[in-house]
């Protein structure tokens, strides 16, 4: 299981290269919730968000998700 993949209850980059990684071995979307330690539909939100199986980018993801959560201070 990987924890702390992120800041508090959210996926991290390396959260999503774990997300990545399962989806190219072909793993289930419970199997690699389980890695992560988190609800299966947290990594089935993820992974549609991100363009489904076949068009999941991390790094991608992890760019957006940063865009929209972290700003920086004044």
């Amino acid at each position: 299981m990987v924890r702390g993949t992120g800041h508090g209850r959210r996926l991290g980059a390396q959260g999503r290269g774990a997300i990545a990684a399962g989806l190219a071995r072909g793993d289930s979307l419970a199997s690699i919730a389980r890695f992560l330690g988190v609800a299966v539909s947290t990594v089935s939100r993820e992974v549609a968000a991100g363009g489904g199986r076949q068009a999941y980018d991390p790094q991608a993801r992890h760019a957006r998700a940063c865009s929209m959560v972290c700003v920086s201070p004044l």
